[in-house]
C-alpha cells in the first residue's frame, strides 16, 4: 500500500465524583486497501483558523509546548467505543475533554482505553430530568500526576473539575456542560466553582473552564487590552450570572471558532492566555458535530523564565542491570543500619531507610529513561510504525508553525494513519476469528489482552 501521509494514546483507572458515574465507546471503521489523497478541508465556519488577522487572539508562546488539551462535544459515546479505543491506543494528546458523552453508570472507563486516567459526570436523576444525552468527561494521561477537585454546591451540574500538577505549577481544568434553556442558578453556580478554584489556586497556577455554555445569542469581540474576547450584547439574567463572575474572576475568554451558524457554544475562560495556544485540529478524532468546533489548547509552561526543563522522576528508572553489584554491596554493608534503625516511630524508620536506601542507589546505580510498550499492539505492522512516526514529528511542526501548508501535509498523513491502523486491526481481527477453532488459545490470549 502505498502510504502519504499519518495520524495521533492512553493505563486506565476510574474516577467516581459524587452524584455523577463513568463510562466508555466505539466502533471499528471499515478496512481500506488503498488510500486516495483528499483535498485539505475547507471550514464551513467563517472563524479564523489561526494567523495574525485582527480580531483574532494573539498567544504569546515561546512554541516550547509541554502539554496538549483535546476538546470535542462528542455527542454520544455509547456507539463509538471501538472506533475511539483504537485511536488512543495511539493518541498523543496528554489531556482529553470530552462533552455530550451520553454515558451511563454501566458503561465502565476501562472500555475506552487502558492509557488515560478518567474524571466522569455522567447525566443523572439530580443534574437532569432527562435520562439520555450530557455529560462530560476529561482523560489524562496516566504518567501525569492528576487529582479530582471538590466542588461544593455543584450537585446540579454536569461538570468535572481536576488539578495537574506540573513541576512548578498546577494546572486546574473544569469542564461543563450546559443544557439549552438551563436557568440562570446553574450558570451561577458553575461561575461560583470557577471562583472558588481560582481562590485554590497560586499566582502561578493555569486555570482553564472550558465546556459548552449553550450561550447562541453572544456576540464576541477582540479587546486587545486584555488579549481575549468580550460579549458585546450581555442581557439575559444567565448570560450576566457567567460572564460577571469570570470577568471578575480574572478569566477571558479565548475561543474564537464559531460554528456553521456563525454562533460560538463552546466557550475557554483562562486565566493567563499568554501561556495558551488555540488550534483547530486538521482530522478529529471522532466525527463531529456541526454546531460545536474542536479545537486543541497547547499549554506553553517555558514562557515563564524561571521554568527548567528537567527529566521528571516518574520516567526515570533504575539501571539495574549494568551498575557493579559489587560496589552496591559494599556500599549497603559500610551503612550502619542499627544505630540509624533502633530509635524512633515505626512510620519514621521506614522512612529513614528508604532515605538511605534511595541515596545509595543515587551514587551507585546509573538511571535510564522509562520505555513505554504501549504501541506494542498485537496489529501492528511495521508500515503503521513508521506512518505514525511520520505523523508526530507532521504535528509537532504544525503545532509551531501553525502554516496552512503544514496543517494540509499533517492531513493527509493523519487520513492515512486511520485508513491503515482501520485496516491491520480489521485484518487482525479476521486472523483472531479464523482461527479460533485451529488455535483455541490465540483466541484467549485475545481476550485476556483486551481485559488488560
Amino acid at each position: 500500500m502505498d502510504v502519504l501521509g499519518l495520524h495521533g494514546h492512553v493505563r486506565l483507572t476510574t474516577t467516581l465524583i459524587p452524584g455523577c458515574t463513568p463510562t466508555i465507546l466505539m466502533e471499528a471503521p471499515p478496512s481500506l486497501v488503498t488510500v486516495e489523497p483528499q483535498p485539505p478541508a475547507v471550514n464551513s465556519h467563517p472563524g479564523p483558523v489561526h494567523d495574525t488577522e485582527e480580531g483574532v487572539f494573539q498567544a504569546v508562546t515561546t512554541g516550547k509546548y509541554t502539554l496538549s488539551v483535546y476538546y470535542q462535544n462528542v455527542r454520544g459515546l455509547r456507539t463509538k467505543i471501538v472506533q475511539l479505543r483504537l485511536l488512543l491506543s495511539s493518541c498523543d494528546y496528554d489531556v482529553l475533554v470530552f462533552t455530550e458523552t451520553w454515558l451511563r453508570a454501566d458503561i465502565d472507563s476501562a472500555e475506552i482505553s487502558p492509557n488515560y486516567t478518567f474524571y466522569r459526570c455522567d447525566r443523572n436523576a439530580i443534574s437532569s430530568q432527562y435520562s439520555r444525552g450530557g455529560g462530560v468527561l476529561i482523560a489524562v494521561k496516566t504518567h501525569l500526576n492528576c487529582e479530582i477537585v471538590p466542588m461544593l454546591n455543584c450537585e446540579h451540574l454536569e461538570q468535572v473539575a481536576v488539578c495537574i500538577r506540573r513541576q512548578f505549577r498546577c494546572l486546574y481544568l473544569v469542564v461543563i456542560y450546559l443544557p439549552p434553556n438551563s436557568c440562570a442558578d446553574l450558570y451561577s453556580a458553575h461561575a461560583n466553582a470557577v471562583q472558588h478554584i481560582v481562590n485554590l489556586a497560586s499566582t502561578t497556577d493555569i486555570i482553564v473552564s472550558v465546556g459548552d455554555f449553550n450561550l447562541p445569542n453572544l456576540r464576541w469581540q477582540l479587546d486587545e487590552d486584555v488579549n481575549g474576547f468580550i460579549p458585546s450584547n450581555v442581557s439575559s439574567e444567565h448570560e450576566q450570572a457567567l460572564i460577571e463572575t469570570m470577568f471578575t474572576s480574572g478569566l477571558q475568554q479565548i475561543n474564537r471558532y464559531v460554528n456553521v451558524n456563525a454562533r460560538l457554544l463552546d466557550l475557554i475562560f483562562v486565566n493567563r492566555p499568554e501561556q495558551l495556544d488555540i488550534l483547530e485540529p486538521s482530522v478529529p478524532l471522532l466525527p463531529v458535530d456541526n454546531h460545536h468546533v474542536p479545537f486543541i489548547l497547547l499549554l506553553d509552561e517555558s514562557a515563564d523564565d524561571f521554568i527548567e526543563q528537567t527529566e521528571p522522576d516518574d520516567n526515570l528508572l533504575y539501571d539495574l542491570q549494568s551498575c557493579d553489584f559489587g560496589q552496591l554491596k559494599t556500599a549497603l554493608d559500610d551503612i550502619d543500619w542499627n544505630s540509624i534503625l533502633l530509635n524512633g516511630s515505626v512510620d519514621g524508620i521506614v522512612s529513614i531507610f528508604y532515605d538511605k536506601l534511595h541515596s545509595v542507589l543515587r551514587e551507585h546505580v546509573q538511571r535510564k529513561r522509562r520505555t513505554s510498550h504501549i504501541f506494542s499492539k498485537p496489529w501492528w505492522t511495521s508500515e503503521l510504525r513508521h506512518i505514525r512516526n511520520v505523523l508526530r514529528k507532521a504535528r509537532r511542526r504544525f503545532f509551531i508553525s501553525k502554516s496552512q501548508r503544514d496543517r494540509e501535509y499533517l492531513r493527509e498523513i493523519e487520513v492515512s494513519y486511520k485508513s491503515v491502523l482501520s485496516s491491520t486491526y480489521n485484518n487482525y481481527l479476521y486472523r483472531i476469528q479464523a482461527s479460533i477453532r485451529q488455535n483455541p488459545l490465540r483466541f484467549w490470549r485475545f481476550v485476556k489482552e483486551r481485559q488488560t
